[in-house]
């Protein structure tokens, strides 16, 4: 880039600027949500399985566990290079 007194800096006529990446910018937005998606799934499945045996809250804290290592399984296999 080339500046001088009184004039604005602009890049020379061999300088690119490249302000475009070829990754969406809200990747860990999106990360996160699958991740929370995945957990509350997961729980949701286990204290409804757990209503219809008697055992809500010790089903919904498995599918909690579950939903936890499952969707950061999942974010890991979709967003590797993060």
């Amino acid at each position: 880039m080339v500046c001088t007194r009184g004039r604005p800096c602009l890049p020379a006529r061999g300088d690119h600027i490249d302000l475009t990446t070829d990754k969406p910018t809200n990747r860990g937005a999106v990360a996160g949500t699958l991740l929370i998606g995945t957990v509350l799934l997961c729980t949701g499945i286990g204290l409804g399985i757990g209503f219809a045996i008697g055992v809500p809250a010790v089903l919904a804290f498995a599918g909690l566990a579950v939903g936890f290592a499952f969707g950061f399984a999942l974010v890991y296999q979709r967003f590797k290079d993060i």
